[in-house]
């Protein structure tokens, strides 16, 4: 239903169906119209939310704030910018799995992602990427850091270093 030819107040919708098919045996379905409401990526996410953004889309996504790492501490995502299904198969999936050590082992672990569905301006069957938004298992709370400098020998050893059983 064209949204445009419909009164600015209206808020119900009269369907008539007319089954002309005149077999016995089919039938019709009618389902509630669906009327999504589009916002832009900008409008969703924003520019100070930090968002992880896989490798293949950084340079895409300029106006998104990507997620900070400072001394060892990631800040923890809100949300998660892919780039299409091909490429998340054979880049995300791989290095940056968290089966391989990469990052995503980090976001697997602490949060749950919900994909969103988006669509590309004016071409919305083409795969552009995908976005999802991320929820805490358990909320992190800050973590405290002592920062400073020291000076070792090379034989200093502050304990025993876990090899074997991760």
């Amino acid at each position: 239903f064209p949204l445009a030819d419909a009164p600015a107040q209206a808020t119900l919708a009269r369907i008539v169906v007319r089954d002309t098919s005149g077999a016995p045996s089919e039938w019709v379905a009618v389902t509630p119209p669906r009327v999504p409401v589009l916002r832009t990526l900008n409008d969703v996410v924003g520019t100070t939310d930090p968002v992880f953004i896989d490798w293949v889309s950084g340079l895409v996504f300029p106006c998104q704030q990507p997620m900070k790492v400072r001394n060892g501490v990631m800040q923890v995502p809100r949300w998660r910018i892919m780039p299409d299904a091909e490429a998340t198969q054979k880049n995300s999936q791989t290095w940056m799995s968290g089966t391989a050590g990469g990052p995503l082992g980090i976001t697997e672990a602490m949060l749950i992602p919900t994909l969103l569905p988006t669509y590309l301006r004016n071409n919305w069957g083409r795969d552009w990427g995908g976005l999802q938004r991320f929820t805490e298992v358990d909320p992190a709370p800050p973590a405290q850091l002592e920062l400073g400098t020291a000076r070792r020998s090379g034989l200093w050893d502050p304990g025993p270093i876990r090899s074997s059983g991760y």
